[in-house]
């Protein structure tokens, strides 16, 4: 009888032995899965803030300068905490496309790091207004995961989030 417990208990170590990796590889990738969420969600937000701040009339009688509302979502990223944010420079006033699979070399931020752009689209040039004029807003973050095996497979994992608005002047 006791002989059998002892087998018991070797065969039940064995299992979980055979299944833990599973098990944790799983859990380790539920939770990467939640932070690129957390970390699309907060691009959206502040991309959205930031097209909002940046259609709003300013002092001047006209829009707010781009430098400025970078500033202004400058403060929202580091209330987040995220890592490293900025504007690149030399990347133009185009937003980044869709999907993103197709950025720019200047447009790709490093693991950990935000790049914010801030575009002026006027959907008709030729009317007299050109009208509507809009404020586009995007950002980038570059998403890896931290579980290793996860890591290997996707790689770095760009998250684009844009957000317009129609401009107040």
């Amino acid at each position: 009888m006791h002989q059998l417990v002892r087998s018991r208990r070797a065969q039940s170590l064995v299992e979980f032995s055979l299944l833990a990796p599973i098990f944790f590889l799983l859990l380790f990738g539920v939770i990467d899965l939640g932070r690129a969420g957390f970390y699309f969600v907060l691009g959206s937000d502040l991309a959205r803030q930031g097209a909002r701040y940046a259609a709003e009339y300013g002092n001047t009688g006209s829009g707010i300068p781009d430098a400025q509302v970078a500033s202004q979502v400058q403060v929202q990223a580091n209330a987040a905490a995220i890592g490293t944010f900025n504007i690149p420079a030399g990347c133009g006033t185009s937003t980044p496309p869709q999907p993103p699979a197709a950025l720019s070399a200047c447009q790709k931020p490093v693991v950990g790091e935000m790049h914010f752009f801030v575009e002026d689209v006027v959907a008709c040039p030729a009317c007299s207004p050109p009208t509507p004029h809009y404020k586009k807003v995007s950002t980038v973050y570059a998403f890896r995961p931290a579980t290793p095996m996860l890591s290997d497979i996707t790689g770095t994992i760009y998250i684009v989030a844009t957000a317009a608005m129609t401009t107040e002047y």
